[in-house]
């Protein structure tokens, strides 16, 4: 059994209709219309609000905790997300959890700074 799970940028529309959120969508049981969470073998963090401009660091900060939370809960796991070191199957969750750990220490750096968008 495959227990990766596809990590994804999605928009509050849960409008999955380009890039990643479309191979989500088509390739790992994403759900139209659902913008955030697990869905299928995917999981949809949002960046976008649901008119489709960029949300602001601060916010998609606290869906990727949410997010790491969640990876962190569950033992089987492993995420894959597009140009992430985790980006292939059956990387080991350990490694998975580093590769969020990156991104959320990133999106602090950037919240933390001072910058906002």
């Amino acid at each position: 059994m495959n227990d990766a799970i596809f990590v994804f940028g999605s928009n509050l529309a849960g409008r999955h209709g380009k890039g990643a959120a479309l191979a989500a969508l088509r390739n790992h049981g994403a759900i139209y219309g659902q913008p955030v969470g697990l869905q299928g073998q995917s999981y949809a963090i949002p960046t976008k609000d649901q008119q489709l401009r960029p949300l602001s660091l601060s916010t998609i900060r606290i869906s990727v905790e949410i997010f790491i939370s969640f990876a962190s809960s569950t033992r089987s796991f492993s995420s894959r997300s597009p140009g992430s070191a985790a980006a292939s199957p059956g990387i080991p969750t350990s490694r998975s959890h580093r590769s969020s750990a990156m991104l959320l220490r990133t999106v602090r750096s950037r919240t933390d700074g001072g910058t906002d968008e």
